[in-house]
């Protein structure tokens, strides 16, 4: 007698059922949810913010929106690296924006923004960030420049859940952090180990030009670092008051860019910025100041002052400004051709330098630069550097204390004559520090005496005369130079 199995008549039907359901269920589950719609997108026929008072075409790629409470964005579509989002907030608040007893708050605030938020809870933020695939200080970063606070987001194998939560927490940092007392007291330790590592010869010759170059004007001691005294000096009220007095939606820019719907990027910052709303008045940026010459100086040619510095690590060189002030102006493309022009004539004037230098001009390196520097002057620089002295240099190799790697590189004012590489590594210096040998006769280290050594960078010769196989080997060796 066969096995027989029996099943009730309900069971019977519901086998019927859902075969056929889970078939009508499989066009449902593949159909990918409709992108939201931003609501304050700036229509084709409008002008976006970065282009107004701009004659120069639209860049079509990018979509461009503005909020009712002054936050400014702009998103783009980019598959290059795929499944990556890249996202940057913007607010317009450096050290320039600080005051004689806050200097150093604008870095400050950017680090207590990460230590503690309105989402992230004390220490949260690393491994949160990890949590999304982000690298804390590769993917995950922020700069504090004299005009501005940037945090940095790259986001890897990004989703629409992933882009959510990224949004909701860079909001929740920039909108709301906890600026408490005891946040400040274990936050400015950090800031002073930083400031204690950037100390060496080369910031102190950068502060000291620049206390020269922008004399009575605030870029002159106005670093981000800011000061001991002022930092020992912050509390969770001070820093709130910078605060509440610079980070406002109308001195904000987001910008985000990646593999993913453009609308979908503008919808997710509308909902997470869209009703954040400043506290107290707004406040405008303070005068940044024009370039002041000094007391008495001739109207018509009216010469600053000149600095000295001396650090003896340094190579020797030379730099001087053309200062003038610095205005906001319109990005026309008149405006972009001018700059074209200046781009060119710089290059042309660096290039007559770089091949007088190459064939064995008194100085090492000279160039001519333009720029305008933190909002407070438009400067055309000029700058060089030539070789030390022979004597000096076979002084420093014998120093006591001084290695044969750090000798060697100090002989060779560190790059090499002909490329302006810097060495390779210490073993090449190494093997050649004792043969050091100039002709003292003659500051131009280019007659020496054997055995001189040879290119600092491993490709090419410091020595024209005596070597054959310097550079292209356009010139050979002269014996009459190398006795």
């Amino acid at each position: 007698m066969p096995f027989m199995t029996h099943f009730p008549r309900a069971i019977r039907r519901l086998a019927l059922v859902l075969p056929a359901a889970l078939l009508a269920s499989q066009p449902l589950l593949a159909q990918e949810p409709a992108a939201p719609t931003p609501q304050y997108l700036t229509p084709a026929d409008g002008t976006p913010w970065i282009y107004e008072g701009s004659d120069v075409p639209r860049d079509e790629e990018w979509t461009f929106g503005e909020l009712p409470n002054g936050v400014r964005y702009a998103v783009r579509n980019n598959g290059v690296p795929p499944d990556q989002v890249s996202v940057r907030v913007r607010i317009d608040a450096g050290s320039l924006h600080e005051e004689e007893s806050e200097r150093g708050y604008a870095h400050l605030l950017e680090h207590l923004l990460f230590r503690e938020s309105k989402y992230l809870g004390p220490a949260e933020a690393i491994p949160t960030w990890q949590r999304l695939g982000a690298t804390f200080g590769s993917d995950t970063n922020a700069e504090t420049s004299p005009t501005h606070t940037v945090f940095k987001l790259d986001l890897p194998n990004i989703s629409t859940t992933k882009l959510a939560e990224s949004m909701k927490l860079l909001s929740g940092m920039v909108r709301s952090p906890v600026l408490s007392d005891a946040n400040v007291r274990a936050e400015v330790p950090i800031v002073m180990a930083e400031k204690r590592e950037r100390g060496g010869p080369g910031e102190r010759a950068g502060n000291a030009s620049r206390e020269v170059l922008f004399a009575g004007q605030r870029l002159a001691t106005r670093t981000p670092i800011g000061t001991e005294e002022t930092l020992a000096a912050a509390t969770g009220a001070s820093v709130s008051a910078f605060y509440k007095r610079w980070y406002r939606p109308e001195n904000v820019v987001v910008v985000a860019t990646g593999d993913m719907d453009p609308k979908q990027l503008a919808a997710e910052i509308e909902a997470w910025f869209g009703d954040w709303q400043g506290e107290g008045p707004h406040v405008p940026a303070p005068a940044f100041g024009d370039p002041v010459a000094p007391a008495g100086a001739d109207a018509d040619n009216p010469v600053g002052e000149i600095g000295v510095i001396v650090e003896p690590d340094l190579p020797r060189s030379f730099t001087y400004a053309v200062m003038r002030p610095w205005r906001p102006v319109q990005d026309t493309v008149a405006y972009n051709e001018g700059l074209l022009r200046d781009a060119l004539a710089q290059a042309l004037i660096n290039r007559r330098l770089e091949s007088r230098a190459r064939a064995g001009g008194s100085y090492l390196y000279a160039q001519v630069s333009q720029d305008d520097v933190g909002r407070s002057a438009d400067m055309t620089f000029v700058a060089g550097g030539n070789r030390p002295r022979a004597g000096r240099i076979r002084d420093r190799l014998h120093q006591p204390g001084r290695t044969a790697p750090r000798a060697a590189r100090a002989a060779a004012g560190r790059r090499c004559r002909q490329c302006g590489r810097y060495p390779r590594g210490d073993r090449r210096a190494r093997n050649r520090a004792d043969g050091v040998q100039f002709d003292e006769g003659n500051a131009d280290a280019r007659t020496c005496a054997r055995p001189y050594p040879r290119a600092v960078c491993g490709r090419c010769d410091p020595c024209r005369l005596c070597h054959p196989d310097y550079g292209r080997g356009e010139r050979g060796c002269d014996p009459r130079r190398t006795q």
